[in-house]
């Protein structure tokens, strides 16, 4: 799901996709999601939009299903972070977890930082150079962060 029109132009044709609202999920069954991916969402909602999708997620999703974030972080990403204009709203990998607890959901990973805030630069985006960076325990550049949580119960 996204809500950039040409959204479509790059998702594979055997993905179901769906141009819409975060804060609209009313196409997905109740306790339906296991897994929920957001790269790069939350930032730019409100945080009363970001509390909406929270509450509208806790039906969605299934008994063991998450919720898996990756966005900036601003403690690492505070010199760029407002360079995109769309940028609403600011966290970092504390006050998401808080935000995240104090609207109905259990933090069960946290890595402050997981990727670099753009895959921009001058070496090749390949599989293998995305494949060790992950494996490696020295993250250059990161400044994005990965947040995984569960809906309390």
């Amino acid at each position: 799901m996204d809500s950039w029109k040409h959204f479509r132009d790059y998702v594979d044709p055997d993905v179901e996709w769906v141009l819409g609202s975060p804060t609209d999920l009313d196409f997905i069954a109740d306790r339906a999601i296991n897994f929920a991916f957001a790269s790069n969402l939350f930032e730019h909602l409100s945080q009363a939009d970001f509390a909406r999708v929270l509450e509208i997620l806790r039906l969605k999703l299934a008994e063991n299903g998450t919720l898996n974030i990756l966005q900036p972080n601003y403690r690492y990403a505070y010199r760029e972070y407002f360079d995109d204009y769309t940028h609403v709203s600011i966290f970092s990998h504390i006050s998401i977890a808080d935000f995240l607890t104090a609207n109905g959901f259990d933090v069960i990973e946290i890595r402050p930082r997981f990727l670099p805030l753009t895959v921009k630069s001058r070496l090749p985006v390949s599989p293998w150079l995305i494949r060790a960076y992950l494996a490696s325990p020295i993250k250059p550049l990161a400044k994005q962060m990965l947040i995984r949580a569960r809906r309390s119960i």
